[in-house]
């Protein structure tokens, strides 16, 4: 019998992994009395403010079918279409430009190489009318320019039409939840103090100018409240271990914990680790382990010339890998396992499952108080250097199993 070229080609694969052992995996017999609650929304999308037509579509009307579709692939893995934070640094310095129906496309000329982006960007007619062309059910946070107050008026009464004026038919299908003024403000002010006092009057502007609160109106998303002592800085905080704590003590005060931009690595990201499938087994321990500690959302940034990205939305975007159409990154692909492990009942909870095994991560997904999912994750390098790709054996054991 001659044998296909792929099925060779699987079989010299297979041939040179190498099991270096077998790993015990003990799973519960009970659902832990530490497992988390699981927000269907956990893995969700911040878009740099810059570039939001890229993604949303160029009209009213006229979507984005390729971004439409990702989501709609993770929407259905989960029951709900992911979360949308518009924003990012590019907020910042946003105009309010009524010339343009959309926005001055002849900028994003200036964009298109591998990390680059405009000093300011300008916000047309419909810039946020075009909510509408996302999935329904989408919920929305739109971020504002941080320094102009007259700028923050003209910007939320845009919003104000947008969602609940003149272009309510064309946005019933989604939402806004949250506005959030300015992006970053660590990098802006000092002290948490002076960000405050330059906040408040802004706040106060945005609620003269629309609705806030309860179900159907937005709240305020705060720019940053995680800082070190000595400065208005997140280094501090993360030195001292913050994703370290086995517990989120927001909830201890009934409040959810949401991580608003993440992603792989800060600022460009790293070539040969953002874009390959190193990021996707990342994502997949990074998120649920977030989700094992009580965080409920994660919403990954995405700039569309950048290597962290999720996804590149349109052709024409270089983020250094000679790829120019539009394409999902590896990431994609973990958020997929995400969701896979979060399901559709709405009612799921999340524990990690210790193990002694140093490159391995195991996490359980109960229902109604039964193991329904198990991820179980081997995250130990493989870099070409040796011939034989390392693999191991995993054994579950525990009380579950012998139950099952």
């Amino acid at each position: 019998m001659k044998l296909s070229t792929s099925l060779v080609n699987l079989a010299a694969r297979a041939a040179s992994i190498n099991i270096t052992g077998n790993k015990l995996i003990t799973v519960p017999s009970s659902e832990p009395p530490f497992s988390k609650a699981l927000d269907p929304l956990l893995a969700s999308f911040s878009l740099e403010f810059q570039y939001w037509p890229k993604y949303a579509g160029n009209a009213t009307g006229h979507p984005n079918e390729y971004v439409n579709q990702l989501l709609a692939n993770l929407g259905q893995r989960v029951g709900k279409s992911p979360a949308i934070r518009v924003g990012g640094t590019s907020e910042n310095t946003a105009y309010v430009d009524t010339s343009f129906q959309l926005w001055n496309s002849s900028q994003i000329q200036e964009v298109f190489g591998p990390f680059t982006q405009r000093s300011n960007t300008s916000i047309g007619r419909d810039w946020y009318k075009i909510a509408g062309d996302l999935p329904a059910g989408t919920e929305f946070t739109f971020g504002l320019n941080l320094y102009n107050e007259s700028e923050v008026a003209t910007q939320t009464k845009m919003l104000a039409d947008a969602f609940y004026g003149s272009g309510a038919n064309i946005t019933k299908n989604v939402s806004l939840k949250f506005i959030q003024v300015g992006n970053e403000p660590n990098f802006y002010f000092p002290t948490a103090a002076e960000y405050v006092a330059h906040w408040i009057p802004l706040a106060e502007t945005v609620m003269k100018n629309i609705k806030m609160g309860g179900e159907e109106y937005p709240t305020f998303w705060i720019g940053s409240d995680a800082f070190g002592f000595g400065g208005f800085t997140l280094t501090g905080t993360l030195e001292a271990g913050i994703l370290e704590n086995q517990n989120i003590n927001s909830q201890s005060y009934g409040k959810s914990y949401w991580l608003g931009e993440a992603n792989t690595y800060a600022a460009e990201a790293i070539f040969g680790q953002s874009n390959t499938a190193e990021s996707a087994i990342w994502t997949v321990d990074y998120m649920l382990h977030a989700a094992s500690m009580g965080i409920e959302r994660v919403y990954l940034h995405s700039t569309p010339n950048r290597l962290f990205s999720v996804f590149q939305p349109g052709w024409g975007f270089t983020n250094g890998t000679g790829i120019e159409r539009p394409h999902i990154m590896p990431t994609y692909n973990g958020l997929l396992v995400v969701n896979e492990m979060v399901g559709t009942s709405g009612t799921s909870k999340i524990a990690e499952i210790e193990n002694a095994n140093e490159n391995i991560a195991s996490y359980g997904v109960w229902d109604h108080g039964k193991l329904a999912r198990l991820a179980v994750i081997n995250s130990e390098v493989y870099d070409q250097t040796t011939i034989n790709r390392p693999a191991l054996n995993v054994i579950l054991s525990g009380g579950y199993m012998e139950k099952h």
